[in-house]
């Protein structure tokens, strides 16, 4: 599982000079704090994207359609309703939509430990036990992360392939 979140749910650094979470004073909020930007950023991504190509197919169909109506040339229709059907794929190969569910619910929980962790109190928040929980559900939520992520990819393929 390891390697399925090295792959797909690990923090994207943009900067080579980033603080190494692990020396901070509380590393495991540190990583979960990096975590959270992750998942958050990827949610944003997804719902962008989403968004984008579901309006962008109701246009292709709408148009496909009101160009046959109007009798508009035979290539003008036939690009809208190809558009629109390339659309349709597009949303079911990527599953931007799911990847947008995805990615809220994770920072959701994420948040939720992370405010758990949080409300301990200093003097014991840095200790040992404290650090592993919290790291701990981080590498749950990627977990079970990954292989929600891995059963849609499987799902999508055995659907292609009908």
């Amino acid at each position: 599982m390891r390697y399925v979140y090295s792959l797909f749910m690990s923090p994207r650094r943009n900067k080579k000079d980033a603080l190494d979470p692990w020396e901070a004073p509380d590393p495991a909020l540190a990583v979960a704090l990096e975590e959270l930007e992750y998942y958050r950023r990827e949610r944003d991504r997804a719902s962008r994207l989403y968004q984008a190509a579901e309006t962008l197919l109701l246009l292709a169909a709408a148009g496909a359609t009101l160009a046959a109506g109007l009798g508009a040339a035979k290539w003008l229709t036939a690009s809208l309703a190809a558009s629109a059907l390339m659309l349709t794929s597009i949303l079911r190969v990527f599953d931007w939509h799911g990847n947008w569910l995805d990615f809220a619910n994770a920072s959701l929980e994420l948040r939720t430990a992370i405010n758990q962790h949080r409300l301990i109190p200093d003097d014991r928040r840095c200790n040992e036990p404290s650090q592993r929980r919290l790291i701990d559900q981080i590498d749950e939520i990627a977990a079970r992360q990954g292989s929600q992520w891995i059963s849609r990819r499987r799902q999508v393929v055995r659907d292609l392939d009908q």
